[in-house]
């Protein structure tokens, strides 16, 4: 609103003043009142009063005043985007400077002048500009004009990704701009500064400096740069620390500049928490952030600000497989009547070349890379040269041209090598080893993928919070389908299953190590080999299968104490297609069974019966399987009956859930919990049953009335002092965001959530985690790292063995099941024996046959430790009684089925 009144003003005001009423006020003054109209984001102001003050001080010759309110709309228009507009304003008023002899005006006009140039592309002349400006400031004794000399050098060095360079000029700005004690100015060079560090990996002293920027941002009150400021922290969580602290950062700095009006200000952040959003494993989010931003610019009429917005949607597309749409954003972005800036063409036509590489015109995409190519002519920025090399190097190699596709990579990655920047340099190794490894140089592509795993495993370790580590664990998902490829082409069977334990599950086992958010740094949680694996872990009898997912081929590795089968398994597309008829099965549970799709999806694993994996799964007194992709959805229990599978998400975990077992408590303290309702608003009668049953038929067995979500606390009972949980409840799987998954009670009024990333983070020293939800072990699928979530929270937190579901349960069948597993459980068999025979019982009852009632319990961990539990005594007309109700609940069942479903 202040804005239109200061225009009104003027607007009404200005044109009837004589301009020998401007002449009476005092040029100082004028350029105070410019001056201070810019500092508080005013150009229009500026506008209209130098429009109409120039054109009668240029007729009256005032020389002085000419050069004043030129340089002040030529600063005014650098500052606002109008550089092009601003540099004939700033050489007017350098040449009178130095023709009256002003020679602070001087220093003002060329310090814009060499910031003008930098904005419009012509770096060489803005570099030579502000080398001018340092040796007049120095003349002159000028101590801020020579710190801002230095400064826009250092600026210059940055953007060409002279990082050392750039840092040693703001280095020597510092003491200079102190000295002027200009706030503001100090926030742009600690913003410098860490950006500095952050490049060249210093990323906690990054933190420090734009901390530090933040300080004097809002001591100079300038929101802007103090915006600029949380923007660049955000960009720092998301590398090295908190992904939600990094997203509430992007929120905060989009924020404060829509709340200046700083509108096109806040189109950065918004696209970086979407980006932000996306590389969390959140793309329905992150396209909804983006849809308002792109909403947010239209109604603007920022042309390029939509554009650039459109090549992020476009992102958010490829993500999702929407090639189509991807393709149609990016079209939509090129045809924009704006001028848009090189990077943004790049950006677009590099989607565009994915998009058209995912619709199979792979000629067309590398026309849209050539393209890329121009609009980047003359231009030296790295990080877009990257970009395009990646690209470029992709769509040669999947039209199998795959010698050009190294002549691209080599050079980038010599590029990427030098600056040190590891995020462009895993990429471009990993796709120059595919190259070579489609050219038939094997020991090539080894040099290249054992550079790729080094970087990979040091990068990955960076990020303290594990779900950022799981994320750059996804990453290498390539990288490691090409590694056990080459190892099985050896063939060296050996040496792909102990690469495939680098791969798997290792943030799992470091929040296990944890617990929560402290991780072991890189090496501490070794892998475990084949020989140790072998040697020391397994028992005989038991046989490991290990599966790897990639992208285009996986693999099944067959694990007994003397003997390592391997066999190539499908893709994940493959698998997809291999699974979708048992799954369309398991969701209709009152039709009948085909057995033909479980047959099929066993066979396509260890294949036909009798065939040596087969074999070894039929002979094996104990099965352990550490699946992976979409494998970890399919119910194991159904595909190898008769054997009773137990789940681990790697080998290495087995190992240290064996390496750390303790002897079980002798009289066993449970917590058992019960939810009341389901989100349709159902009671869970099933729920409130089994643990009325669990307390009337064991002793030490508590039974809270509330829960309290801020601590894990249950009505006073707090979980780490029991040996056995139970939590019977509604479950809420968020599958964009794993860690949010809970455990809810309360009603569906007032729910009460446990958090898996609040129950991760704890110490727990129970022995059992029975999770009668629906879905419990089901969740978001993260390339080697699993199913993040409601299981995996509790094996984090250090329970050896979760039982938990794959799919929404029925509640009455749970309830049956539940109540053999504990009566097992009481009977002395370890969890994994009484959840087999819980599964038995209710597989072989006709009402409960079909799959979908028992396939979906599962055991995570290790299973082997029995819980002793203390029976009560009770009456046998009781037993009888409570047997009447049971087998009444079951006929039922088909009436009064209730899912614990989100």
């Amino acid at each position: 609103m202040r804005h239109v009144l200061t225009l009104l003003l003027f607007v009404l005001v200005v044109p009837f003043m004589p301009a020998a009423a401007f002449a009476a006020t005092a040029p100082a003054d004028l350029a105070a009142r410019l001056a201070d109209w810019r500092a508080r984001s005013l150009p229009d102001s500026v506008e209209t009063l130098v429009a109409s003050m120039l054109p009668p001080a240029r007729e009256a010759g005032d020389r002085m005043l000419v050069a004043m309110l030129a340089l002040e709309r030529g600063m005014t228009r650098v500052a606002y985007g109008r550089a092009a507009d601003g540099e004939a304003d700033l050489r007017e008023a350098l040449a009178l400077a130095e023709a009256s002899g002003d020679t602070p005006a001087a220093l003002k006009a060329l310090r814009y002048l060499a910031e003008a140039c930098q904005h419009l592309g012509r770096r060489d002349e803005s570099a030579a500009t502000f080398a001018e400006l340092e040796s007049r400031a120095r003349a002159a004794g000028d101590g801020f004009h020579t710190g801002k000399a230095l400064y826009g050098r250092g600026r210059l060095l940055y953007r060409a990704r002279d990082l050392a360079g750039a840092d040693s000029l703001y280095s020597a700005a510092r003491p200079f701009l102190e000295a002027a004690a200009d706030s503001a100015d100090l926030a742009a060079l600690f913003n410098g500064l860490g950006n500095c560090r952050a490049g060249r990996g210093a990323y906690r002293d990054a933190a420090a400096h734009y901390a530090r920027a933040a300080v004097m941002a809002r001591g100079g009150g300038s929101r802007s740069l103090e915006a600029m400021a949380a923007n660049n922290l955000a960009g720092i969580e998301m590398i090295l620390g908190d992904p939600g602290a990094a997203v509430a950062g992007y929120r905060r700095a989009r924020d404060i500049q829509r709340e200046l009006e700083l509108w096109q200000q806040a189109g950065a952040p918004w696209r970086n928490l979407a980006s932000a959003l996306l590389e969390l494993g959140s793309p329905d989010e992150a396209g909804a952030e983006l849809e308002a931003a792109l909403v947010f610019c239209r109604e603007r009429g920022f042309r390029d600000e939509e554009a650039l917005t459109l090549v992020r949607l476009a992102e958010v597309d490829l993500a999702a497989g929407r090639y189509a749409a991807a393709y149609a954003r990016c079209r939509e972005a090129l045809a924009s009547d704006a001028e848009l800036a090189p990077d943004v063409l790049s950006n677009a036509r590099l989607a565009a070349a994915d998009a058209l590489l995912g619709l199979d015109r792979g000629d067309e995409a590398l026309a849209e890379c050539a393209a890329a190519a121009a609009s980047l002519e003359g231009r030296d920025d790295f990080i877009l040269e990257m970009q395009l090399a990646a690209g470029r190097s992709r769509v040669l190699r999947a039209l199998g041209r795959h010698a050009e596709a190294l002549a691209v990579v080599a050079p980038a990655l010599a590029a990427a090598t030098a600056a040190d920047v590891a995020r462009h340099r895993l990429p471009l190794l990993v796709a120059g080893a595919e190259s070579w490894r489609a050219l038939a140089a094997a020991d090539s592509a080894g040099v290249w993928l054992d550079a790729a795993q080094r970087l990979w495993e040091r990068e990955r370790a960076l990020p303290a919070d594990p779900q950022w580590r799981e994320r750059r664990g996804a990453e290498a998902q390539r990288l490691f389908e090409l590694r056990l490829g080459l190892a099985m082409e050896r063939p060296d069977p050996v040496a792909a299953f102990d690469a495939a334990q680098r791969y798997k599950a290792r943030t799992m086992l470091e929040r296990i190590l944890g617990p929560g958010e402290e991780l072991p740094v890189a090496g501490e949680a070794p892998p475990i080999t084949l020989h140790d694996l072998q040697a020391a872990v397994l028992k005989p009898g038991e046989v490991l299968l290990d599966v790897f997912a990639g992208r285009d081929r996986g693999w099944l590795f067959v694990v007994t104490r003397d003997d390592l089968l391997a066999r190539p398994l499908p893709g994940g597309d493959g698998w997809e297609a291999v699974l979708a008829p048992l799954f369309a099965q398991l969701a209709h549970p009152f039709d009948d069974f085909d057995a033909r799709g479980a047959a099929a999806a066993r066979d396509t694993l260890l294949g036909a019966p009798g065939s040596p994996a087969a074999a070894t799964v039929a002979g094996a007194a104990t099965v352990f399987v550490c699946p992976d992709g979409v494998l970890h959805r399919a119910p194991f229990a159904l595909l190898l009956a008769p054997a009773e599978p137990r789940r681990l998400p790697s080998a290495t975990v087995l190992a240290h859930l064996r390496a750390r077992a303790a002897p079980p408590p002798p009289a066993a303290c449970v917590l058992a919990v019960a939810g009341h309702e389901n989100s349709a608003r159902g009671r869970l009668s099933g729920a409130e049953a089994e643990v009325a049953r669990l307390r009337r038929r064991f002793r030490r067995v508590t039974v809270p009335s509330a829960a309290r979500t801020d601590t894990a606390a249950f009505g006073g009972a707090v979980v780490e002092s029991f040996d056995v949980l139970h939590f019977a409840s509604h479950g809420e799987v968020d599958a964009q965001r794993p860690w949010n998954s809970a455990l809810v009670f309360g009603d569906a009024e007032r729910p009460l959530r446990v958090r898996a990333g609040d129950i991760a983070r704890l110490d727990l020293k129970a022995q059992l985690a029975v999770l009668s939800s629906c879905g419990s072990a089901d969740g978001q699928l993260v390339a080697g790292e699993g199913v993040p979530g409601l299981a995996s929270g509790f094996l984090s937190a250090g329970v050896p063995a979760v039982v938990a579901t794959l799919w929404p349960v029925d509640d009455a069948a749970t309830s049956r099941l539940i109540g053999v597993f504990y009566d097992e459980l009481a009977a002395g068999r370890p969890p994994a024996a009484a959840l087999g025979a819980a599964r038995t019982a209710l597989r072989d009852d006709p009402a409960t046959s079909h799959p979908f009632y028992w396939a979906g319990f599962v055991l995570l961990g290790e299973g082997d430790t029995p819980v002793r539990l203390q029976p009560r005594r009770v009456p046998r007309s009781l037993v009888a009684g409570i047997a009447v109700i049971t087998v009444a609940g079951v006929v039922a069942a088909p009436v009064l089925r209730r899912r614990r479903s989100s």
